[in-house]
């Protein structure tokens, strides 16, 4: 007769297999975005421009884009931020947040479609409201509230890629000299240096966690016990942070630094650099044309 493993090393649960597989994934996938070294060694267009011509073409373009009135506009940007990802071979998974932005968007303003809140030509009725709303007969989904819905989700889709593109390109220490270049207040500055030195810890800390966990686990703990080790692990991995981010700071002030963020010579700003600059607030002005 076959003789059963013993409970403790009985095989995990699929979905708990499943589970860490997929936050293993994760963690793996979230700390090459934070270190984004693949994308800037690479030849590409954004690349090749100066830092501070890539902070006001594409920060320029972001402004635009924020309250372009038309469609088509909107759309003429996207291709264009396409287009620019191409070229700089940015790999398509660095721009996966900007499809998360976009779903956030969907869902956050998809109310607006209805005419309860949007009123215009129903494009799709829902739910008859009679002897509830004498104002509404009906719920339907309006063609003015598709109108805002698409908008503002291109909005938020194309600020989101061109944010990305330019962190992509650019790396967080010359990015951050090239907004002091740009008398962007010094305090700013090294907060937002601060805080991504603080997430790349963090997400150390949380990985450490995690393969510890996966290294001292034989067998299925059980939901239960999975939900007892991620509660316990968020009060350590807060603590462990903390700790880690002050001796971090402590060191960091002990070999001088100031606030400026430490990186090399931007250089002067070349004839490409300028032209870059001139074509993206020229495509900024042409998304503003009304339909």
């Amino acid at each position: 007769s076959d003789v059963g493993a013993p409970e403790g090393m009985a095989p995990s649960a699929p979905h708990t297999r499943w589970l860490r597989r997929a936050l293993a994934s994760l963690s793996r996938a979230a700390s090459l975005l934070m270190e984004g070294d693949h994308a800037i060694g690479r030849r590409g267009l954004l690349q090749a421009i100066n830092p501070r011509a890539k902070v006001l073409g594409l920060g320029g373009l972001m402004i635009s884009a924020s309250v372009a009135p038309s469609l088509e506009g909107l759309l003429l940007a996207c291709a264009l931020a396409a287009l620019l990802a191409l070229l700089s071979r940015v790999p398509w998974f660095r721009l996966a947040p900007a499809f998360v932005a976009s779903l956030l968007a969907t869902f956050i303003v998809l109310p607006a479609t209805l005419n309860l809140f949007t009123p215009g030509h129903p494009v799709l009725v829902l739910w008859p409201l009679r002897g509830i709303s004498p104002e509404q007969p009906a719920l339907a989904v309006t063609g003015e509230g598709l109108f805002i819905l698409a908008r503002f989700v291109l909005r938020v889709a194309l600020c989101a890629t061109l944010a990305l593109l330019l962190a992509a390109t650019t790396g967080t220490g010359r990015l951050f000299r090239s907004l002091r270049a740009l008398w962007v207040p010094r305090l700013a500055v090294m907060i937002l240096d601060l805080m991504v030195r603080y997430l790349e810890i963090l997400l150390r800390a949380a990985s450490d966690l995690h393969l510890a966990r996966i290294s001292r686990t034989v067998g299925d703990s059980g939901s239960r016990g999975d939900r007892k080790w991620v509660a316990a692990s968020m009060g350590a991995l807060y603590r462990r942070t903390r700790v880690m981010a002050e001796q971090t700071y402590r060191a960091m002030i002990a070999r001088g630094y100031s606030g400026e963020p430490a990186a090399g010579p931007q250089g002067p700003m070349r004839k490409r650099d300028w032209l870059f600059m001139v074509l993206l607030w020229t495509w900024a002005l042409v998304i503003q044309m009304p339909r």
